[in-house]
């Protein structure tokens, strides 16, 4: 288990046998400026990464706790969500300044980046078989990209998912199929403040 902590350091917990979970022999880990938003697991879980108000994104091996590389978010903007994406083999960040940057792990480039809010973007989701990406802000303003292509193509946007910001989006692992070509997902997001938890239905062609 992973947990950021609010002295900007990230601590390492692992399950042992007879004594429940204890710090790993390197926890806690420290490099980040300013507080951290957000923590995500690799998809093979032998990596993680961290994203901060300073701007970073951080590549953490989860074996002895090294930092394998850092990725300067655009204009060194804060960094509120990532994303990985393992078919790309590329980790997605949205920052403050509205922007969202798609980083290849293998080269440690930007293949891709681009203004996708007027707004901090708060969320992002990937849906689970990465043909789409849905970012929200902290307007509320949710839009549905193709990632699939270079470079990524608005698919559709939505006004207001929540009256004060969008804190969370996530897709659910299972998804269907209509006819030859539609598939059918399905999204829970929550509010910020307006104390709801919303279930959408989002078709993809």
């Amino acid at each position: 288990s992973i947990f950021p902590l609010s002295d900007k350091s990230i601590a390492i917990w692992e399950w042992t046998p007879g004594l429940g979970y204890t710090q790993a022999p390197f926890s806690p880990l420290t490099a980040h400026n300013y507080a951290i938003t957000k923590v995500k697991f690799s998809p093979d879980g032998n990596s993680f990464v961290t994203s901060a108000y300073d701007g970073n994104i951080i590549h953490w091996n989860l074996k002895d706790g090294s930092i394998i590389h850092t990725f300067v978010h655009s204009n060194n903007s804060a960094v509120r969500s990532i994303s990985f994406c393992s078919k790309q083999h590329t980790l997605i960040s949205g920052g403050d300044d509205g922007s969202i940057c798609m980083w290849n792990l293998n080269s440690k480039l930007c293949d891709s980046s681009w203004l996708g809010h007027e707004e901090a973007v708060s969320t992002l989701a990937l849906s689970p078989d990465e043909q789409c990406l849905v970012s929200s802000d902290l307007t509320s303003q949710t839009k549905v990209w193709t990632v699939t292509g270079e470079p990524p193509q608005l698919l559709c946007a939505v006004p207001a998912f929540h009256e004060l910001g969008t804190n969370e989006i996530n897709f659910s692992s299972v998804y269907g199929t209509r006819g030859n070509s539609t598939r059918e997902y399905k999204l829970v997001s929550c509010g910020n403040d307006d104390n709801l938890l919303k279930l959408w239905i989002l078709f993809f062609t």
